[in-house]
């Protein structure tokens, strides 16, 4: 397509008026509700929104890793909870889970779940290593592997005394002591004896229990309703459980049904898989030939395709002959299965693929943007990206050309503008297509904290949504604002200003990191050091390389040797070792009697007693293992445990039990040798 081409003004087939569209018609006369998002732009991911709020995701790069920080946002786009986590669940309840991390062994991410409310403020800390979502009142959370149940203001009202547990359903859940499972009430009573192999939370009045292999159901009450005689068995929904007579996955055909809850068969057995009802239809298998029937056992689908997935935004994409379509719950084929690929409906839009071209089309079938592009994308703001031949341009979620394909580059619209470049020159456009403000510049970066950075003529400043000079272009180069601070360069040196153009940090060094814990790494004369908010210098620039602060501490290299930095400056590790690892994996405690060059320690639990003395030359076969967190792996030989890393003994296998490690102990390479030291930080 050449680049004068415009985009095809397609009629409107989808009235919206706002993202905020929830309701679709189809051809059949029924509806389904949509994904509702926020009408904005610039983040990696936008979520649906719960309870008026969307959890919003944008990347970071924090050497050496890669952070996905979450946040919230309201109807309206802005923010109400600032990207801050590192995990984040959506509302339910009035409450939302979120987690925060730190490396393991430079390998793994543990991660520390707690509970928020809708104004950002903690009601349950940040210490549990999973948590549930609120759920009748109650949440499930999990510690050193217990789990209990806390209430809305963060208590823990049902003790972690259980190995695993469900979520609250129907005023009781199921709970794990030992191995078996029965169930409790909101005030923490067994209410059902903890006898049962398996348990699932009750549904529509029953729960599907596991004894010796058998499945069945029982009442609030305990009571057998349907005998244990199924060897596969779900839960109920919409009336009908699904049911096998045979173990789950038999070799056998022929083998799923579903019943009533009297037990009575209402569908036969005849399929060799099944999936649970879900608004008056369900998946199944026959052959390799897959169905929507009925809760009559109708075959609802006239063509049988080789796949049906579920149901998402009312529609379920479905192959056949290695080509994609989508079906809605009639059957009816809303889009042809006629693709070489579709994505997942989104906001009721879905983008296809034929024959490496792009196109997209809503949930009615109709096409919105013809398949001919060579890349398509959209964001949660309703504008729809498109690119051919190396040409930019944009639509609405209606078809109607916003800007034709006429730019070399384009970006997402950010605070209602989108940063584009033609002939050499960039500007933005709103979302009319209007050049609100002209292509002028030689460089420009997206709009951050209501401001971008610019460049005209060689030298950078900042300008506003309005076009508007606010810091003059006086740098030499600039980057974005984050948290209301921004990198900028001035005769080759670098600093930092505000969003009034204010020197934070002088023009003094060769670079600036991000600040993370109070502290930025900053670099001056090739050599690499930390400093504060005041331009103090907190830990010396004499360093080759540094990484940001962890739980108070940096790792440092200086002559391809490594070491540990406290806040404070002092090297609590000695930069002496080839390499080093963190570990975060709970209470044993090494004590460090000869430093330098040591592979020997004596061991403590965390009374103090003495447990054994490690050294890196035992070794032992292993008659089973399993991977425990990071590179550490536990192995077992006649009922006596051990550690291993790297086939290197680290605790040698002559202990019944082992607890974890705990916080601050290091790994340590040296010389060939890895052993552990403790960490003093102050």
């Amino acid at each position: 397509m050449s680049s004068n081409l415009t985009l095809p003004k397609l009629p409107i087939l989808l009235a919206l008026a706002t993202v905020f569209c929830a309701v679709s018609t189809w051809a059949n006369g029924s509806s389904t509700e949509i994904c509702q998002k926020p009408p904005v732009a610039g983040y990696d991911s936008v979520d649906c929104l719960s309870e008026g709020l969307a959890v919003v995701i944008r990347s970071t790069f924090e050497r050496p890793y890669f952070y996905h920080k979450h946040g919230y946002i309201d109807t309206s786009g802005q923010i109400v909870v600032p990207l801050q986590y590192d995990k984040a669940r959506s509302f339910q309840e009035g409450l939302a889970a979120v987690a925060t991390s730190r490396p393991l062994a430079n390998i793994v991410i543990l991660y520390k779940w707690g509970f928020i409310n809708k104004n950002g403020e903690i009601i349950a800390p940040l210490q549990y290593e999973n948590v549930g979502s609120f759920s009748e009142g109650l949440a499930r959370v999990e510690k050193n592997s217990n789990s209990g149940f806390i209430n809305q203001t963060g208590e823990e009202v049902i003790s972690l005394q259980y190995s695993q547990a469900s979520s609250f359903s129907e005023g009781v859940a199921s709970v794990q002591k030992g191995d078996k499972w029965g169930f409790i009430n909101r005030a923490g009573e067994i209410v059902i004896p903890i006898q049962y192999d398996y348990a699932n939370s009750f549904s529509e009045g029953l729960a599907l229990v596991e004894k010796a292999g058998k499945y069945g159901f029982i009442n609030k009450q305990g009571d057998e309703i349907i005998p244990l005689q199924y060897g596969y068995a779900t839960s109920f929904s919409e009336g009908l459980a699904i049911v096998s007579m045979t173990e789950y996955y038999p070799s056998s055909e022929d083998n799923y049904g579903f019943i009533d809850k009297k037990g009575d068969f209402v569908i036969p057995e005849k399929y060799d898989h099944a999936y649970s009802f879900d608004n008056g239809v369900a998946r199944v298998v026959k052959g390799d030939k897959w169905s929507l029937i009925d809760p009559s056992g109708n075959r609802v689908t006239s063509t049988k395709y080789s796949a049906i997935e579920s149901f998402n935004e009312g529609l379920a994409r479905v192959e056949k002959d290695d080509r994609f379509g989508f079906i809605n719950r009639s059957g009816y084929e809303v889009i042809p299965v006629e693709y070489d690929y579709m994505e997942s409906f989104d906001q009721g839009l879905v983008i296809v693929t034929r024959e490496e071209k792009e196109g997209v089309i809503n949930n009615t079938g109709k096409v919105i943007a013809p398949v001919q592009f060579d890349h398509i994308s959209y964001t949660a703001d309703g504008i729809i990206h498109v690119s051919q031949a190396d040409k930019h341009g944009f639509i609405d979620r209606s078809g109607t050309v916003i800007s034709p394909l006429q730019y070399d580059e384009a970006s997402v619209f950010i605070d209602g503008l989108a940063r584009v470049k033609k002939d050499g020159k960039y500007g933005f456009i709103d979302r009319t297509g209007n050049a609100v403000i002209p292509l002028q510049y030689e460089d420009a970066l997206d709009f951050s904290e209501g401001l971008a950075a610019v460049t005209k003529n060689g030298k950078s400043g900042f300008i506003n949504t309005t076009g508007a000079i606010i810091i003059p272009l006086q740098y030499d180069d600039a980057w974005h604002f984050d948290k209301g601070v921004a990198q900028v360069v001035k005769e080759n040196k670098v600093g930092l200003i505000n969003t009034l153009g204010q020197v934070l940090i002088p023009f003094e060094y060769d670079y600036i990191d991000t600040f993370k814990e109070g502290l930025a790494p900053a670099q001056k004369e090739g050599l690499w050091g930390f400093i504060n908010a005041k331009n103090k210098i907190v830990v010396p620039l004499k360093y080759d390389k540094v990484e940001h602060f962890t739980s108070g501490m940096t790792l440092v290299t200086k002559n391809a040797q490594v070491g540990l930095v406290d806040k404070l400056g002092k090297e609590i590790v000695p930069v002496q070792f080839n390499d080093l690892k963190f570990l975060d994996l709970t209470y044993i405690n090494f004590l460090d009697e000869a430093l330098t060059g040591a592979t020997t320690f004596k061991l403590e639990d965390e009374q103090g007693n003495p447990i054994t003395v490690a050294d890196n030359k035992t070794n032992f076969l292993e008659d089973s293992l399993w991977y425990f967190e990071g590179d550490i792996t536990n192995v077992t030989q006649d009922a006596q445990l051990g550690y291993l890393e790297n086939d290197i003994a680290i605790i040698p296998q002559n202990q019944g039990a082992i607890k974890p490690f705990s916080k601050g102990i290091i790994l340590v390479k040296k010389e060939g040798s890895i052993f552990y030291i403790k960490a003093e930080v102050s």
